[in-house]
């Protein structure tokens, strides 16, 4: 509830709140999985408040007692992984780290493929996908092939969006 809410325009500092205390609670269920999904959204919206963000890795114990830091569960769960790194690609542009973006938008195409899209998802990790490469495209304009190729991509996902509408 809390990631959607971020992506349909809530309060941040609300949400902030919220989303520490749903990862307080996923805590203590051990949900090992859906806090990896969370923790990239959490840490954006902390950095966007001005706050310290939480750090990238956690030691989180599973319900048998071992513990896991976030990117071994999320490698294990390709959707999870998917979403880091469209989640990390989206802050890396919203506070215009090209590099990063560049990086994580690489991260997400190689696993695109490998993972199905579903519910909303869709349309917010296609949306900020094609907004980044055509900032990858323009900000590489001093190589044509690259910048066409980051082009090509944010134009695919132009059309892969006007064919879900």
């Amino acid at each position: 509830y809390d990631v959607a809410c971020f992506w349909s325009g809530a309060n941040l500092e609300e949400l902030a709140r919220s989303m520490k205390e749903t990862i307080k609670q996923m805590r203590f269920h051990k949900n090992l999985p859906m806090i990896s999904v969370m923790l990239p959204v959490v840490r954006m919206v902390l950095r966007m408040v001005g706050e310290s963000a939480m750090p990238p890795q956690i030691g989180l114990m599973s319900a048998s007692g071992d513990t896991h830091n976030e990117e071994d569960i999320a490698d294990k769960i390709p959707a999870a992984m998917l979403g880091k790194h469209i989640n990390e690609c989206y802050e890396a542009f919203v506070f215009r780290e090209f590099d990063k973006a560049r990086d994580c938008a690489e991260k997400f195409i190689s696993l695109q493929n490998q993972t199905m899209y579903s519910g909303s998802a869709i349309y917010s990790r296609i949306f900020y996908f094609g907004l980044v490469s055509f900032w990858i495209g323009r900000e590489t304009n001093s190589n044509k092939w690259v910048s066409k190729k980051w082009i090509a991509r944010g134009e695919e996902s132009k059309v892969y969006i006007e064919k879900l509408a």
